[in-house]
């Protein structure tokens, strides 16, 4: 029955009899023994291994194993914990730019808009001014012109100074 129970137990590695597929094996175990006992006469109900137990450099070997897979997978949750931060700090900063992308289109477009506001008030101005100008165009008269001349004279003759050149001023 010893040698029947390693042909069964061979087939799997020490961690899986001490692990999560003892059940597995049991079973495996179970349909195996029934077999072999069969041609005897002997049925077999059940076959469970209840008190498994290993030399200290067994369970040792066994530990570290188990100590190796469970500090994997905590390296595995902490490479996944910093991929979901890389990836969250990411989406916040494109996030951000996105934002500031705006922001600058927003300034942009204000800007433009009081660019467009200044150059039509230039504009507007720039016709009132060219229409006054030449409403008073219009409205001169050599008559008019002889007129503001007299208005503007103080009553000064033009004063000549110099020697070769002369340089005339005008009275004020």
């Amino acid at each position: 029955m010893r040698a029947w129970t390693q042909e069964v137990t061979a087939k799997y590695p020490v961690t899986d009899v001490f692990g999560d597929k003892r059940q597995e094996l049991n079973e495996a175990l179970d349909v195996y023994l029934k077999q072999k006992f069969e041609p005897y006469g002997i049925v077999i109900d059940t076959v469970n291994f209840t008190n498994i137990s290993t030399d200290n450099e067994t369970s040792a070997a066994i530990q570290k194993k188990v100590t190796a897979q469970q500090e994997l997978e905590l390296a595995n949750i902490e490479a996944k914990t910093a991929k979901v931060q890389a990836d969250k700090d990411k989406q916040v900063a494109l996030i951000a730019a996105e934002q500031e992308k705006e922001k600058a289109a927003i300034v942009a477009e204000q800007k433009k808009i009081q660019a467009e506001g200044e150059a039509e008030a230039t504009r507007i101005k720039a016709e009132a001014d060219a229409e006054a100008n030449a409403k008073i165009a219009a409205s001169l008269t050599p008559e008019l012109i002889e007129k503001q001349k007299i208005e503007k004279w103080n009553g000064s003759v033009p004063q000549v100074q110099g020697d070769t050149t002369p340089i005339i001023k005008i009275a004020e």
